[in-house]
């Protein structure tokens, strides 16, 4: 990787605005190659770091790219790694695992099948041509150059026509509206009329708590990765996460519910199925933070289209990683206040075993 001068502006390389351009095949083309790469046993992932180089540190790397600066020193120091990149997340895009990338979309943007493959039909083309410019920048009409990487290409080109039937993807779980809609067509001839008179103790308020701006947004994203998390990756931490005895849609709902109307002006009320919700959705929270776990979902795309009704800071999950320290100090507050609150009520040792199980998947 070359070095370039300390007051070297990479900004001023590409034209005001490029990255806004490009950002959004960025994004999708970063979803599928975290996709691909979080599964390094998988044989046709292996021969393409054996080829290349490129594996999930990497992806990792070129993912965060958020400015024209930080496209501009890739560009710079690493155009080769970056060409791999884009061609290998193209490829994944037309294959299999395309499949948790879309169902990511269209949950989270609020898109339907058809915008979603709307969407995926202007993105490849668009990438394709981005891949080929920066193909012939990395090759600087240098000859040799220029056949290496035709030559890698047909390589990573001929990895993938023989290897992308092994690529396995786990069935994702039903949206939160679907699951509870199969949930209540099954239950209704068994509980129609006691469900009109059944009220959950767990559902009324019975702790009392003020919270302040920050702590609320924190919250409220530690439950949204909850509640999205298995449908996003195939990682044994993940998959974990959507077992947690907290992860049931409607105590997930109820909890966002609460928190979207919660203000630092007044004391918020908890039931205690709030209270185990975010007693675990923090925690998770501060593992995945302290781990790439964040970086491998790609949560950065996921917020920046999180649906209304949370005001949510520009950057934040730029954010998130910079002020790492401070929102886990927040959350260990927060989890120590539950402890000590409800020492005891023999249910929070149980959301810590989970908890606690969960950490050793890191």
């Amino acid at each position: 990787m070359s070095e370039l001068p300390d007051d070297f502006a990479a900004a001023d390389v590409l034209p005001p605005g490029f990255y806004e351009k490009v950002g959004p095949f960025l994004s999708f083309c970063g979803m599928g190659c975290l996709q691909f790469f979080s599964r390094p046993n998988d044989p046709l992932p292996q021969e393409i770091t054996e080829l290349t180089g490129l594996d999930l540190a990497g992806s990792r790397m070129i993912t965060a790219i958020n400015s024209n600066e930080t496209l501009a020193r890739q560009l710079l120091e690493e155009p080769e790694l970056f060409y791999v990149h884009l061609l290998v997340g193209c490829l994944v895009l037309e294959g299999p695992l395309a499949a948790p990338v879309l169902r990511f979309l269209q949950q989270n943007m609020q898109l339907d099948a058809e915008q979603t493959a709307a969407l995926q039909e202007h993105l490849l083309p668009f990438g394709t041509t981005f891949m080929e410019l920066v193909g012939k920048f990395a090759a600087q009409d240098n000859e040799d150059a220029q056949e290496e990487l035709h030559l890698l290409r047909l390589q990573i080109e001929g990895a993938f026509a023989r290897l992308t039937d092994t690529l396995q993807v786990v069935d994702l779980p039903p949206a939160p509206d679907e699951a509870a809609a199969a949930d209540d067509e099954e239950e209704a001839d068994e509980s129609e009329d006691e469900e009109d008179d059944y009220e959950d103790e767990d559902d009324e308020p019975i702790f009392q708590v003020g919270f302040i701006k920050a702590q609320l947004q924190m919250l409220h994203v530690s439950v949204m990765l909850v509640r999205t998390m298995p449908s996003l990756s195939e990682l044994p931490f993940a998959q974990a996460v959507g077992r947690l005895s907290s992860k049931e849609p409607d105590k997930l709902d109820a909890t966002l519910a609460l928190l979207e109307v919660a203000s630092e002006e007044t004391p918020t009320q908890l039931s205690w199925n709030n209270v185990a919700v975010l007693y675990q959705s923090s925690q998770v929270l501060a593992m995945a933070l302290v781990s790439n776990v964040l970086d491998t979902l790609h949560w950065e795309l996921y917020v920046q289209n999180r649906a209304e009704g949370l005001e949510v800071p520009e950057n934040l999950a730029e954010n998130l990683a910079r002020s790492q320290e401070i929102i886990c100090l927040m959350i260990s507050g927060f989890v120590k206040c539950i402890q000590e609150n409800f020492a005891e009520e023999p249910r929070l040792e149980e959301l810590q075993q989970e908890v606690t199980a969960l950490a050793d998947l890191l």
